[in-house]
């Protein structure tokens, strides 16, 4: 007969137990720990406290039965934000390229990795400044550009009018007012001396090309991601094990709520006066 081997007892020094107790405070619905770091003890305190009023405690036992109930419904409440949280996280990560694999969509000559995260992260109240922008520099391209038009393009499209303010600092030249910007001159990639507002519209239109494809197609790519979004969220339900914890934490509370029922039950008749006639009386 094989001799039974000796159980560890688990780790032996400070360290080791430091670190089995940090493994527990990964989802903390199984920690010892009430209060994690970055929780609210008053927060907690005030659930325990509508316990205590909705339960009325009366001895030592209920007292407890009713504090493991203000716990374990803290950690269901701790459990329910961290799965919200890896829910919206994972929504809203960049996609993978396995993601991108699965998609037979003409992205007319456009790479579908960029315009997809282009259109993950573009909202819809933007457009109308992108739209904006895209027209008005089109139009400096063509036609140059008057005072009124850039002053239009900073009140009206602040998101193009910061991209041309970031490329314009890379030139290093200081102008003081809008029509600095139309009296100051460059040189442009062919050597050509252009003038300035026309090259800030040349440079962002080349740089922001994909962006103006995912502005026209919004609709129709905000569909494709939310296709994305959706397979993600298919997933993350399916290999969720946060439902597990909830499962496993709703018994640990109807348990401790039936053993408190049974308590104060039990305490009631014991309290009971008997009434009821004996030999003696009659």
């Amino acid at each position: 007969m094989l001799p039974r081997r000796k159980r560890s007892g688990g780790p032996q020094t400070e360290e080791g137990k430091k670190a089995t107790s940090r493994n527990a405070l990964k989802t903390g619905a199984y920690s010892s720990l009430i209060i994690l770091p970055g929780e609210s003890e008053d927060d907690f305190r005030a659930l325990e406290e509508q316990f205590i009023h909705d339960f009325s405690p009366r001895d030592i036992a209920e007292a407890t039965m009713v504090r493991n109930l203000a716990v374990i419904t803290w950690k269901k409440l701790r459990v329910e934000k961290l799965e919200h949280a890896g829910l919206i996280r994972q929504l809203h990560e960049p996609f993978e390229l396995p993601e991108y694999f699965n998609m037979r969509y003409d992205f007319e000559g456009h790479a579908r990795e960029k315009v997809l995260e282009l259109a993950r992260v573009t909202q819809a109240d933007q457009l109308l400044q992108w739209r904006l922008g895209f027209k008005l520099l089109k139009k400096f391209v063509k036609q140059g550009a008057t005072v009124g038009e850039l002053d239009r393009l900073q009140n009206d499209a602040p998101i193009v009018y910061e991209v041309l303010l970031s490329i314009n600092k890379l030139l290093k030249i200081h102008q003081k007012s809008h029509a600095d910007w139309l009296n100051s001159k460059v040189i442009n990639s062919s050597d050509e001396e252009v003038n300035l507002t026309t090259y800030l519209a040349t440079e962002f239109l080349k740089k922001y090309s994909a962006q103006e494809w995912v502005v026209e197609n919004f609709d129709f790519l905000k569909t494709i991601v939310a296709d994305i979004q959706e397979d993600r969220l298919l997933k993350f339900i399916q290999f969720n094990s946060a439902q597990r914890v909830q499962d496993d934490l709703d018994r640990s509370f109807y348990k401790t709520l039936s053993e408190l029922r049974r308590h104060q039950q039990w305490r009631r008749d014991m309290q009971a006066i008997d009434v009821t006639p004996t030999e003696d009386d009659e």
